[in-house]
């Protein structure tokens, strides 16, 4: 019996009347996608492995397994940590400006990390060992996971679009082969499955949004997705009004206008209301982030080095902001292009090719793939007023350049029927599949040196024997040139050593006596005099050194007790 297209259509279970959606697989509890040939996913899930396993062994990551490979992560692990012992986004990595806003040490509040990938990390630090380990195999889950998604997501475009041009087989065929070739051929997302990054929760979420969206477009849902998005990265939010303006015109009626709209909007405000009542007890702003504040600063008011590292509340951009206005404006233009810069990278290939091809074969799909397109102009835009790094994109441009590959895919299927055949038996198909496998590897392997460089910036500890001094002096609190590093590895509250050391004696915590050096990271020739000038070698390794502050000054608030400070030392 010929099955019917697909576009919104439901069919009945026989065994029991049961509703099934077509298009539907198992990936998770509330994820149902039913394959006609799961044998066919299966092949690409193996072939997925196989490709992970060779990248793996490319870069030789298995002795790099229990370390991180990023800084960011590595921050966030130590948040998570501290929430898992109790101590709710609290963190031990505390820049001069963070202390300027809250001047406390203990249960200082971290305001520069998502609390997402906080939570979630801090849940899995409660079950599993709080290691890199235990994130990377989570990344792992993660990536696998994603292409799960993306392949049943790829189906229901496909039978909602292409189902009268081709028979179920191939249509599954092309939707995995379209998820396998975005998964391992887009080499900075393919990454973060073999690294502790945290932009793969980011585009799982992306991923969910946009099943959702083309399927049912629950608004309650929506809205639940929408707002953990957000919670995973604050610029990934600005997909929200990009939804509710499509939740709000895609209603004939009135009334189911204004009641999908305020559904999204009352789950999204639930959802961050704890967020919000937290922002309000330690700041009286609900939509405090110091890390926006700071980055919208930087290039107006100061340097990036100048805005972290200075015992000083960044300044408001809204003061003086007739003289701020033409700046802003001018950091704005020269950020714009260098946002859709990141798009032309050859990882994002697909995306300039497939995305015409999708418009052309998907018709039924345009408006709401429209919705990401707009996004995309809004995200630039407004990221441009702040600062513009490739990574925050790679979830952005990942799902393009996956869209992408959908339609180049589909599109070659019509060119060239003859590598669909009607007849396309098991054995055949397994035989496309290693094919195509194997020159995937193949770039891979020409690819090795672009692995390399991509994580040759380690964060590992400068020696086994270098934390363990903390315990043996007595040390809680120790400024550095490398606090992330000795928050995670020591489990002491580190500050960020101040662009100016001067002020440690003015406006820094009276309670940090100590400085640890780390010697891979380079300090400029005014903070090594002020070591020599001012503080007492008491231990040294090759990588490290750690000091102590020579006999106080009068000036110097110890005996004081915080709060009544003096001024700062004079000369060097």
């Amino acid at each position: 019996m010929k099955s019917s297209p697909v576009h919104a259509k439901i069919k009945s279970d026989r065994s029991g009347g049961k509703t099934i959606y077509p298009g539907e697989l198992i990936i998770a509890s509330k994820i149902k996608i039913h394959l006609e040939h799961p044998g066919i996913a299966y092949l690409f899930l193996a072939a997925l492995l196989v490709s992970n396993i060779y990248a793996f062994h490319l870069h030789h990551r298995a002795s790099r397994f229990f370390n991180f490979d990023t800084v960011m992560v590595q921050d966030t692990a130590q948040i998570a940590r501290n929430t898992s012992q109790g101590h709710f986004l609290i963190t031990k990595y505390i820049t001069p400006t963070s202390y300027a806003y809250f001047q406390t040490l203990e249960n200082h509040p971290d305001y520069i990390r998502y609390p997402l990938p906080v939570l979630t990390y801090a849940l899995l630090f409660s079950v599993f060992p709080d290691s890199p380990a235990t994130l990377k195999v989570f990344n792992l889950v993660l990536f696998f996971t994603n292409f799960l998604i993306l392949g049943a997501f790829f189906i229901a475009l496909l039978r909602s679009n292409l189902e009268r041009n081709h028979p179920r087989l191939h249509l599954e065929l092309i939707a995995w082969a379209s998820a396998f070739f975005s998964s391992i051929t887009i080499f900075s997302y393919f990454r973060f499955g073999l690294c502790d990054a945290y932009d793969l929760m980011g585009i799982t979420l992306l991923l969910l949004i946009a099943r959702e969206l083309f399927t049912k477009s629950r608004p309650w849902l929506l809205g639940i997705l929408g707002a953990l998005l957000y919670l995973c990265r604050a610029n990934l939010g600005l997909l929200l009004p990009c939804l509710a303006a499509y939740l709000f015109l895609g209603e004939r009626s009135a009334g189911r206008r204004w009641r999908s709209l305020s559904t999204f909007v009352s789950v999204v405000l639930l959802v961050l209301s704890p967020f919000f009542i937290r922002n309000l007890y330690y700041t009286g702003k609900p939509f405090f982030n110091l890390q926006q504040m700071v980055e919208l600063n930087k290039s107006i008011t100061g340097t990036h080095t100048s805005l972290y590292r200075n015992f000083e509340v960044p300044e408001s951009i809204t003061d003086s902001f007739s003289r701020k206005f033409p700046l802003l404006l001018k950091k704005m233009r020269s950020n714009f292009l260098l946002g859709f810069s990141f798009l032309v990278h050859s990882d994002f290939w697909s995306a300039w090719i497939g995305l015409p091809l999708f418009f052309w074969l998907f018709a039924k799909s345009r408006k709401k793939i429209s919705i990401f397109l707009f996004f995309t102009l809004l995200h630039v835009f407004v990221i441009s007023f702040f600062i513009q790094i490739n990574r925050i994109y790679t979830p952005l441009y990942f799902f393009l350049s996956a869209i992408g590959y959908l339609g180049f895919i589909s599109a070659l299927s019509l060119a060239v029927p003859g590598i669909f055949k009607k007849g396309l038996s098991r054995s055949r198909l397994a035989v496309h599949i290693i094919v195509i496998s194997g020159i995937c590897l193949a770039a891979q392997t020409w690819g090795k040196n672009n692995y390399r460089i991509a994580f040759e910036v380690r964060v590992t500890p400068p020696s086994p024997a270098a934390y363990p001094l903390f315990k043996t002096h007595d040390i809680k609190y120790v400024y550095s040139n490398n606090p992330i590093s000795v928050a995670w590895h020591a489990d002491v509250i580190s500050i960020y050593s101040p662009e100016n050391m001067q002020e440690v004696y003015s406006k820094g915590p009276p309670e940090c006596r100590h400085y640890f050096h780390d010697k891979r990271w380079k300090i400029n020739i005014r903070e090594q005099r002020f070591l020599r000038n001012h503080l007492t070698l008491i231990e040294e390794g090759e990588l490290f050194a750690l000091y102590e502050f020579k006999k106080l000054p009068p000036h110097f608030p110890s005996e004081a007790g915080p709060g009544k400070r003096e001024g700062a030392v004079p000369g060097d």
